[in-house]
């Protein structure tokens, strides 16, 4: 129930079996006027089209605005005597219930929903919540209930509008409101900015404009009720004229009439968007109201937002929709460890499946600098980047300044960033470090792996158990031992962890760690799944398998060949290493779309992005067409005895490291020995980062360094950041860490 207007819409709601969407549907005349009117007859309260007949006879019997009066604690006169301002209140929210049980056939409504605007303080939610009486309400404010809604409706919006990233609802009801909110692993959120409210601008200022519209000419009309302007304007926004009933005449009004007069307070609209819009930045806008739904409009917000996408919800019900989604059936978000737009050589296994390619804009600044540390790694979240050596040191990610040092943290390997929190992993445990300061926010000794997930939290195993904590306290929520040694974790964001430890896999609730259900098929090892599309792919020793993401059960399996892979997601197909064989399979019914076999096996995961899959096998790469599986190109560089990273794909290239050694292919003599070894001592080895076109193989460009590369490259929109030591062994310490030019390989030197 929408109770922050003063047009109301109840909503019925049955519930399907399983994780199905949830169904609904707006009761557009049902409860509709906020209207409470107490005839001296009856001795009970009316609602709803009751008490519009009702106070039409004689308004002194009626409160307009029952919530209203009840929030700013006005004292009620009504038929001669003090009324409560409860009263009127708790009238409209029992109508609501009523009219649910009666459409659900005697059934008592599972749970109450009151949307409320967003700027209601909490002494306003709490006297919403008394005037429910004995139920219990949830309380959402409509801004997040809205964004629900826009996902619902338009999927496509999704890539637009990462974790984290902010929306702008624009509500144009009664009043215009403007509230900014950021998305979450479970919806959304109040961004923390205070609404932009402005009761000038609205549907209640247009009523105004429509009367003087249709009563121009026409002389002593009789006063027009709310109900008949609301009638007249809603049908203006679907055909060009409309009439407006009132006693005894009937007035016709033409929508063009209207929108000129209009013109100024929806000029007005659109100016104060564009004002928000320049100052939040936001990655969506979403529009609704029953005053977005006039085209003009309309039109002018879609003016006001530029090349900003803009979801216009005009259905009059989406709000209730939004709230039942935001509560029952939340959105599921698949949560990448590593933040929007960076790619990395984990991409792929980190979120399930492939980013696809990354669309590079503007010129990217390069820069270099140097640290005397020994650095291990480096990650990047998009604004810094960290480097990991005895200490972790973070630097900006556009002009590498300095923002700060952590303490000494000894025993760590890799940096995992996700938002706020930075994650260190190794020997000593999890680390969990504030990203924007590096102070240690706690510490999880013996865990070997954090997972990122929704709602501000984290996942972690440690050999023998999977636990849940809080990204910032580390206060621990849940743990399960699974009776086996964990292999890895999946969070793909649609609230549930999946485990893979001692041949099976289990689906535990995110929100409390309840055993869901488990998969225990084929003897031997299980790999960790990849979860799309309400899918659970996994690989064991007798193939690959799709289990229902909401029982377990098996969906299709396929037959593959000996041993086990980590399937990789690539839209609708799913690709599988195993030994020396690639295997494509389609998504939903697990038939094999294409099969190649090469010389060498696959020392690591496929990457797949930009239409085609490519891998490292033998002395180099080899390119796939993701669709036919045809070979595409074959990259051979350099010696078998070389080091090679994985491949990474990012806006039509794939950027791939390799570092030169020494070649001991040759019969070793005293002679040649002593050379080898002074040569080891005396000469840096070199790094050849390059990158290639990911259609046909070609070099786009290459950097020959004169140090090792330990590292896969980094891509985040236009820029390649990679670090290089710069010590020959034995000669000292020290690090370069330096940002490229993705698309052209500009560098700073």
């Amino acid at each position: 129930m929408d109770a922050g207007r003063r047009h109301r819409l109840g909503l019925h709601h049955r519930r399907g079996r399983g994780r199905r969407p949830p169904r609904g549907r707006a009761l557009r005349r049902q409860a509709r006027p906020a209207l409470a009117c107490l005839p001296r007859a009856r001795g009970r309260w009316l609602t709803g089209q009751e008490a519009e007949a009702a106070a039409q006879a004689d308004p002194r019997l009626a409160e307009r605005d029952p919530l209203r009066a009840l929030l700013e604690g006005r004292a009620l006169r009504i038929g001669g005597r003090q009324v409560p301002a409860a009263e009127p209140a708790a009238a409209l929210l029992a109508r609501a219930r009523t009219e649910a049980v009666r459409r659900r056939a005697g059934r008592q409504p599972a749970a109450l929903v009151l949307l409320h605007p967003a700027g209601w303080s909490e002494a306003d939610r709490r006297l919403l919540s008394s005037a429910a009486g004995r139920t219990e309400p949830r309380l959402l404010p409509v801004p997040v209930a809205v964004g629900v809604a826009a996902l619902a409706a338009w999927p496509e919006a999704v890539p637009e509008l990462p974790l984290g990233g902010v929306a702008l609802v624009v509500d144009v009801g009664s009043a215009l409101e403007i509230t900014a909110v950021r998305r979450t692993g479970r919806g959304f959120e109040l961004a923390g900015v205070p609404p932009l409210r402005d009761p000038r601008l609205g549907g209640a200022e247009l009523d105004g404009v429509l009367w003087e519209v249709a009563a121009a000419g026409e002389g002593a009309a009789p006063a027009a009720p709310p109900g008949a302007l609301r009638s007249a304007k809603e049908a203006l926004s679907a055909q060009p004229s409309a009439e407006l009933r009132l006693p005894g005449v009937t007035l016709k009004v033409d929508r063009s009439a209207f929108e000129a007069a209009a013109e100024d307070v929806l000029q007005a609209v659109a100016a104060q968007v564009a004002a928000a819009v320049a100052e939040a930045g936001p990655a969506v806008v979403c529009l609704t109201g029953g005053t977005s739904r006039m085209p003009r409009c309309a039109e002018l917000v879609a003016a006001a937002v530029g090349a900003t996408p803009l979801i216009h919800l005009a259905e009059p019900g989406a709000k209730v929709l939004g709230a039942l989604r935001a509560v029952l059936d939340p959105p599921r978000v698949r949560v990448a460890a590593q933040p929007p737009g960076v790619v990395t050589a984990l991409t792929a296994y980190r979120t399930g499946r492939s980013t696809g390619e990354q669309r590079a804009t503007g010129a990217a600044p390069v820069w270099y600098t140097g640290t005397r540390q020994d650095v291990r790694g480096i990650a990047v979240d998009g604004e810094a980047v960290y480097a990991l050596g005895d200490r972790v040191g973070a630097v900006s990610a556009g002009d590498h300044a300095p923002r700060w040092t952590s303490p000494p943290l000894p025993g760590l390997d890799r940096l995992v960033p996700a938002y706020d929190t930075l994650y260190g992993l190794g020997a000593a445990g999890v680390v969990a470090l504030d990203a924007r300061s590096g102070a240690v926010r706690w510490t999880a000794e013996g865990a070997l792996s954090a997972v990122p997930g929704a709602g501000g939290r984290v996942h972690l195993h440690d050999g023998a158990t999977v636990s849940t904590r809080e990204a910032v306290s580390g206060r621990k929520l849940w743990s399960f031992r699974p009776g086996g040694r964990p292999a890895g974790l999946a969070v793909p964001g649609d609230g549930c962890v999946y485990a893979a430890a001692a041949g099976r896999v289990w689906a535990l609730d995110a929100d409390g760690g309840e055993e869901l259900w488990r998969y225990g098929g084929a003897p031997g090892p299980v790999a960790v799944p990849a979860v799309a599309d309400s899918l659970v792919v996994l690989s064991d020793l007798a193939g690959v398998r799709a289990l229902d993401a909401a029982t377990g059960a098996t969906v299709w399996s396929a037959p593959g060949p000996p041993g086990v892979g980590v399937p990789v997601l690539a839209g609708t197909s799913v690709c599988v290493a195993v030994g020396s064989v690639l295997t494509c399979l389609d998504l939903h019914t697990g038939t094999r779309r294409w099969q190649v076999a090469e010389h060498h096996p696959y020392p690591a995961l496929p990457f797949a992005g930009s239409g085609i899959v490519c891998a490292r096998s033998g002395n180099g790469y080899v390119g796939y067409d993701l669709a036919t599986g045809r070979g595409l190109w074959r990259f051979v560089d350099g010696a078998a005895t070389d080091i090679r990273s994985e491949p990474v794909i990012a806006d039509g290239q794939v950027h791939t490291v390799r570092v030169q050694l020494l070649d001991l292919r040759a019969p070793l003599t005293a002679t040649s020995l002593r050379s080898l070894t002074a040569r080891a001592f005396r000469t840096p080895p070199k790094s050849f980062l390059t990158a290639l076109d990911a259609h046909t193989g070609t070099v786009r460009w290459r950097e020959i360094l004169d140090n090792s590369v330990a590292q896969e490259p980094i891509v985040s929109g236009r820029a390649l950041f990679t670090f290089v030591l710069t010590a020959a062994a034995g000669t000292g310490r020290g690090t370069v860490i330096a940002r490229l030019d993705a698309t052209t390989g500009a560098t700073p030197w």
